[in-house]
């Protein structure tokens, strides 16, 4: 990794002064640039080489009285550009951060207004990001872009042997419905790039010269959905206004399709009680002698507050109504969605017997016994 800055802007060079006393204090990691210039700033922003090295982007608001007053920031487009370019936190400090409402919700951008601890605040978190590696996974040049770079060159070197490249461009050419099949080709190998990308990068991890499992942390089981379709297998739909939450159950084939305008769905209910410290493992593995085969319990992390599906409360529900009355919150990985589908077919699949009279059935196998049967 390259040597990474924090890159601030302020035109009060006396609080500049004190995020750098700060960093200095801390002993964070990280060179602090602090700029009171406006075009200086914006000079470092435009300069690709040189935000390549910045791992985080701290604004001031309001230069002007007028801008106090009015609440409308000329640095706003500067924000919201580098938000839309660059992958970093993004600090607001400013005594009117909380005006600045066009990135509210998003988890990369924190709001500190100006206070008495606010750059103790500011730099304690960098600190925690900086240490704990964050920092440099998403940055340009990061580890992920490292990662996802060797891992590519070896989906390319290993991943087709022989002719295969030129009889799937092949098949592709001659069978392709449009004019173009140059995007239909891209979209093909792009595709197989990935799913190799995926599997090694998230399902094995080499040691020396063995491999194991990856031990997933249990928040990468959910993820929040960013495809096209409004609807998708494993979403968890939260009710508006409302604790209400429901989970998509209905086969992808259906969900992508508008024909279909019921979607199957099954209530989340609370389980206060059921997940403890002693019994997560059992729960994390789906173990039914706990778990029963009733529920399939979804465990809490920062993305999602948990809960159990409770499968005899299935019901189907249009598509325009859950659209309008419910907002999707997060997605189950595909893995879990699949194992959440089985448990769920599983449970209707149960047929179940007649009562039998138990003490005729012990019976009977006193007289087998005396008959030297069993």
């Amino acid at each position: 990794m390259t040597e990474g800055k924090v890159l601030y802007f302020d035109d009060d060079t006396g609080i500049i002064n004190n995020f750098r006393t700060a960093f200095s204090q801390l002993g964070i990691g990280l060179e602090f640039c602090g700029i009171s210039d406006t075009e200086k700033f914006r000079g470092h922003l435009s300069d690709e080489e040189y935000m390549k090295k910045v791992r985080v982007l701290i604004f001031d608001l309001a230069k002007s009285n007028q801008e106090e007053v009015s609440h409308s920031f000329e640095i706003k487009e500067d924000i919201i550009g580098n938000f839309n370019n660059y992958r970093m936190p993004i600090f607001i400090h400013s005594a009117f951060a909380e005006f600045f409402t066009e990135l509210d919700g998003k988890g990369t951008i924190f709001k500190v207004e100006k206070s008495g601890t606010a750059i103790e605040t500011i730099c304690e978190k960098i600190k925690m990001m900086d240490e704990s590696g964050f920092l440099d996974i998403f940055c340009p040049q990061g580890i992920l872009e490292a990662a996802y770079m060797k891992e590519l060159h070896s989906s390319f070197t290993e991943q087709f042997r022989d002719n295969e490249i030129e009889e799937i461009i092949k098949v592709i050419k001659e069978t392709c419905v449009t004019a173009d099949y140059k995007k239909r080709t891209r979209e093909v190998f792009t595709r197989i790039a990935v799913r190799s990308l995926e599997h090694n990068l998230s399902f094995a991890i080499k040691k020396e010269n063995t491999i194991a499992e990856a031990q997933l942390n249990a928040v990468e089981h959910y993820y929040r959905r960013m495809s096209s379709y409004n609807v998708w297998t494993g979403d968890i739909f939260k009710k508006k206004e409302a604790e209400d939450n429901l989970i998509v159950l209905s086969p992808r084939c259906n969900v992508i399709r508008d024909e279909y305008d019921l979607i199957l769905v099954c209530k989340i209910l609370p389980c206060e009680g059921t997940l403890t410290k002693e019994n997560v493992e059992r729960i994390l593995r789906d173990n039914p002698q706990l778990t029963g085969f009733r529920y399939r319990i979804l465990t809490k992390t920062p993305l999602f507050k948990g809960g159990k599906i409770d499968f005899l409360t299935h019901f189907t529900i249009e598509r325009a109504v859950l659209l309008s009355d419910y907002e999707r919150f997060v997605t189950l990985s595909d893995e879990l969605a699949n194992d959440v589908v089985r448990k769920f077919c599983a449970f209707f699949a149960r047929s179940g017997v007649s009562e039998t009279e138990i003490e005729e059935a012990k019976k009977y196998l006193d007289v087998l016994k005396e008959k030297k049967v069993v």
